[in-house]
């Protein structure tokens, strides 16, 4: 194992699905992972230690999400990468009993100081990231409506019409991807 402060690349509730160079961690025991880690505690890296972080379908199970996002920004280099990928709330696997969580194409503009978010709300947050891209992800196959889902993603203007008008019915977007990046 390696030392805490050796430490510069996690991916976040790893699912028993080990990436090369990262530190896995989850918190239930499995083959893939590293180190069982309670995220409702702070995470057990040094702060401004880590470069990049993968969550990969881990942040719709949080209990505390603001605990776990001032946690992420704490132990993150300035500039690192952050890369999540989440259940669209228009997904069927959104709705998981054991999901806690659901997210659209902005919700971590709340974070962004650059978007047009209420300063007073993000003060309180204490963590800034900058929104590097947020992308609706799609299912191809079933629905011949869903090769149309790509044209959402051309601007944020459109992703928000389409999140907020009938269209998401039509077209359940997969997942949201988005890349962030630390700001300290």
């Amino acid at each position: 194992m390696p030392k805490k402060k050796e430490i510069r690349k996690l991916n976040i509730r790893c699912n028993n699905e080990r990436l090369d160079g990262f530190w896995n961690i989850d918190s239930i025991k499995g083959e893939a992972v590293d180190e069982v880690v309670d995220f409702g505690k702070p995470l057990p890296y040094p702060g401004n230690s880590i470069e990049h972080i993968n969550c990969f379908h881990a942040l719709e199970y949080i209990e505390d999400f603001g605990h776990i996002m001032k946690e992420i920004h704490r132990v993150c280099k300035n500039n690192a990468v952050v890369d999540i990928k989440v259940c669209h709330f228009t997904s069927a696997p959104a709705y998981n009993p054991f999901h806690r969580n659901f997210f659209n194409s902005s919700t971590f503009g709340i974070y962004d100081k650059s978007l047009s978010w209420p300063t007073r709300l993000r003060s309180r947050m204490k963590v800034e990231l900058r929104v590097l891209e947020n992308k609706l992800v799609f299912n191809k196959g079933f629905n011949p409506l869903n090769y149309l889902g790509p044209v959402f993603n051309l601007s944020n203007g459109l992703k928000f019409f389409y999140e907020n008008s009938f269209l998401r019915n039509l077209i359940p977007a997969r997942e949201v991807h988005f890349i962030l990046k630390v700001v300290k």
